[in-house]
């Protein structure tokens, strides 16, 4: 048979096609959770940068908050607060943190 059912009968789904598909739900955009703790908002104090817990869809990848996470900035540039995906790690790792304009990179994290 050429139909399967992938969340039934102990069909294993991978991370990639799990992923894939809420991908795919969110419309190919990257969204915050709306009405879970803080929303991932985020403060500054001078050069510190502190998000609040929440939970978002990264690439299909489902990302949470559970504490306050703080960043400190340089002075003196323009850029972005980013939460990064790291694939390459073996039990894939997430991270907040600043990154300059001239540093942003777009990886599709689905080709992994």
């Amino acid at each position: 048979m050429s139909i399967v059912a992938m969340a039934d009968n102990g069909v294993p789904i991978t991370c990639v096609r799990d992923a894939n598909m809420y991908d795919y739900f969110a419309k190919n955009t990257d969204f915050v959770i709306d009405n879970y703790r803080s929303e991932l908002a985020c403060t500054s104090s001078g050069l510190i940068v502190t998000c609040r817990p929440g939970e978002c869809v990264i690439q299909g990848r489902h990302v949470t908050v559970t504490s306050s996470e703080t960043v400190t900035v340089s002075s003196n540039t323009s850029g972005y607060i980013v939460i990064r995906y790291d694939t390459s790690a073996l039990a894939h790792e997430a991270s907040l943190m600043a990154v300059s304009t001239s540093n942003v990179q777009s990886d599709n994290l689905n080709s992994s």
